[in-house]
């Protein structure tokens, strides 16, 4: 299996080392050297690790690892440092990194921990997300930008399969029987895709639930 890796670092010697230990143990890895680059990517692609300097041009490694928790990102993120401070891997972990590395890198042991930290992700996580939404199931919760927003049981549920099953289209009938079992008026799926919407969605933004004329309704996903 080929996990997808995302290292943004600035220095080109170190990410250039990084890439090639990392390719040897099957990673797909795609390198970045600012902060900004390293926003728009994540934006835009599924990564199982990222690893991000502390020093990134523009930002900062730290600003973009919390920005992409706040969106609901959930890979394995790692920062890497040109320094070595409690106040800084304090800073680090509480923005949202699973771990710390600083400058010279140990590889091996690096490579560890990123093997250690992607099973217990593997384990652990449950998470369904698209875009600024994570839903739990486990837990019941929706963050929306990693703000809880409370929604219904139903509706909820109809988030959860649609998520579940991203890209799929799911017909009225289809969505009636598999969360609320009939009994229920043809216009329920409807109503409850409206005031769902209106809970999940970003102002000015398309839907993250696509209407598929003639057929249902989906998620799509990259």
């Amino acid at each position: 299996m080929m996990f997808n890796m995302l290292i943004a670092e600035h220095e080109i010697s170190v990410s250039t080392q990084l890439c090639e230990w990392f390719a040897q143990e099957h990673y797909s890895v795609e390198i970045l050297q600012d902060a900004n680059s390293a926003r728009r990517r994540l934006r835009e692609r599924k990564y199982d690790v990222v690893m991000l300097s502390t020093s990134l041009p523009e930002a900062g490694g730290m600003s973009v690892c919390r920005e992409y928790r706040a969106w609901g990102g959930t890979a394995v993120v790692i920062m890497l440092s040109d320094t070595h401070s409690d106040a800084e891997m304090d800073a680090v972990i509480d923005g949202g990194a699973d771990d710390f590395e600083s400058k010279p890198l140990n590889l091996r042991n690096l490579s560890a921990r990123v093997r250690a930290l992607s099973r217990r992700q593997m384990v652990a996580s449950k998470l369904l997300f698209v875009e600024g939404l994570v839903l739990d199931p486990l837990a019941a919760t929706v963050l929306k930008d990693g703000i809880e927003i409370h929604l219904h049981p139903k509706e909820f549920k109809l988030l959860e399969l649609l998520l579940r099953y991203p890209n799929q289209i799911f017909s009225n009938d289809a969505l009636l029987e598999r969360v609320w079992k009939w009994g229920v008026r043809e216009d329920t799926v409807r109503t409850h895709i409206k005031t769902l919407r209106k809970k999940i969605d970003a102002p000015g933004l398309p839907s993250v639930i696509t209407t598929v004329r003639g057929q249902g309704y989906k998620i799509a996903t990259p």
